[in-house]
């Protein structure tokens, strides 16, 4: 079994394409959980992720 814990900062970005719209930074804290299982002759990871947004700011995109 194996477990990973990431932490990511996520600086501002542009919501279109015209750069119009920015976003402010965020940050999220990712849990990933999983277990190997040999299938056959294969190794297989199934894993499930677990997202954790700590900071975002709400957009919305008129057109």
């Amino acid at each position: 079994m194996f477990f990973n814990l990431n932490f990511k900062n996520i600086g501002s970005m542009f919501a279109d394409n015209s750069n119009l719209v920015n976003v402010s930074k965020f940050n999220t804290l990712n849990l990933k959980i999983g277990k190997e299982f040999n299938l056959f002759k294969s190794t297989v990871y199934p894993f499930l992720i677990l997202l954790a947004p700590i900071f975002f700011t709400k957009f919305r995109l008129t057109t």
